[in-house]
Parts: C-alpha cells; structure tokens; sequence
C-alpha cells in the first residue's frame, strides 16, 4: 500500500491518520506527550546520537538529500506530528558496524 505515494511526505501523510488513530485509542493525545522520538533515517553524515528534529532536518528528509529510503518516515513522521502537539521531535541515530 505504500507504494501508492511516491513521495515521502505524501507517505507520511497516508500513515500519519493510523498513528494519530492508534495515540488517541490508547489515551496518548498529544496534550499529553512531552515529546516524540524516532529512529534516524538518512540524515547528514556525522557522528551518531539524539538530534533534535529541526525544520531543516525535516527538510532534507522530505526532500531526500542525502537518499531515499522508507526510514527517513520515522523522523518526517515525528517532527509532523510533534508539531501539530507543540511539543519537541528527536531523532535517534545509531552508530554504524562494520
């Protein structure tokens, strides 16, 4: 089914409706949420940790900077719905194994 929206804002928009679904049946709203965080997506190369989900992050993301991969949702996900709730969107980025 997600193959229907090529674009990933357009995907995360076709998810975001279940998400909110789900938060709201399980007394999550957003009012209650200090924040919300995801795993990272392809992001610009640097060093792993927790990064605040910024606009221009959102950004890249959206756009597909630096790839196009179905993790960068998580992040687009977040900083979108966060945003509806006002409250702070963070991205996990694990470090990479060889």
């Amino acid at each position: 089914m997600i193959n229907l929206y090529p674009e990933i804002q357009q995907r995360a928009q076709h998810l975001k409706i279940p998400i909110q679904k789900f938060l709201s049946q399980n007394d999550a709203d957003l009012e209650k949420l200090a924040l919300i965080i995801s795993r990272g997506g392809l992001q610009k190369p640097g060093a792993a940790g927790i990064f605040l989900i910024n606009e221009a992050m959102y950004s890249d993301l959206s756009a597909g900077r630096y790839g196009h991969h179905p993790s960068s949702l998580g992040p687009v996900l977040a900083f979108s719905i966060a945003r509806e709730g006002q409250i702070s969107a963070y991205a996990i980025d694990p470090p990479f194994y060889r």
